[in-house]
């Protein structure tokens, strides 16, 4: 495993974009003024950050739950972050107990991208007082006391560029989102430990900027890693 030094070089050379759900459940790529944002508050270990459409509708992201919310009607929709390597993307993600797969969190993800880059096999994450090991050889998030064991994956994104006109600039390809070296990230997970969400969200209405759509939902059960 590498010194802290290169891990937070490593982290800062990573390239990655910002996804969001639509209510197909298709995804696409934020505009870049929106990645900025985005990353930003990343970088300054934010939990959260507020985004603004022409709309004048309000949106606000949750960087550890990955959920995007209209502050107007509440309705939520899934958000992702994906790395880049070489000419393509990545999602990291855990399957929940409905077999759906969920992404992990932005930080998260950067840290099991770093790791598995540098040749390191395991992560450590604690979700309040519940421990997991990430194995990025098996690719299964195992949890330390029951060694209860889910999937996970590293899916290539086939996100499409902003849909949604933002009079603003063009969505970016590969903008640096170093978000936070590994010791800032493991430092924003004690602060902020990660909470269990069970719920399924609600379902129905338009584009993101009415903010309605699908999702398909967190999984149930005591052994769900919400990171």
């Amino acid at each position: 495993m590498a010194d802290n030094d290169e891990e937070e070089v490593g982290l800062k050379e990573l390239a990655c974009r910002w996804e969001w759900e639509a209510d197909d459940g298709s995804w696409n790529v934020y505009s870049a003024e929106h990645e900025q944002e985005l990353s930003e508050a990343l970088r300054s270990r934010n939990t959260s950050v507020q985004l603004s459409l022409p709309s004048e509708v309000t949106l606000r992201v949750d960087l550890k739950k990955m959920v995007q919310k209209n502050s107007q009607t509440g309705f939520e929709r899934s958000v992702r972050y994906a790395v880049k390597e070489k000419e393509d993307y990545f999602v990291w993600q855990w399957q929940g107990d409905d077999t759906a797969w969920h992404p992990y969190s932005a930080a998260l993800c950067a840290e099991l991208e770093q790791a598995r880059r540098q040749g390191q096999r395991t992560v450590d994450q604690s979700v309040g007082r519940v421990r997991y090991q990430l194995d990025v050889g098996r690719m299964r998030q195992v949890n330390s006391k029951t060694k209860y064991e889910r999937k996970m994956s590293r899916l290539q994104s086939d996100a499409a560029d902003p849909a949604i006109p933002s009079g603003g600039p063009q969505p970016s390809d590969g903008a640096s989102c170093s978000a936070m070296g590994s010791v800032a990230t493991k430092r924003a997970r004690r602060e902020h430990p990660e909470e269990e969400d069970g719920g399924v969200r609600q379902a129905g209405g338009d584009s993101q900027g009415k903010e309605g759509g699908t999702d398909s939902g967190r999984a149930s059960g005591g052994d769900t890693l919400q990171a």
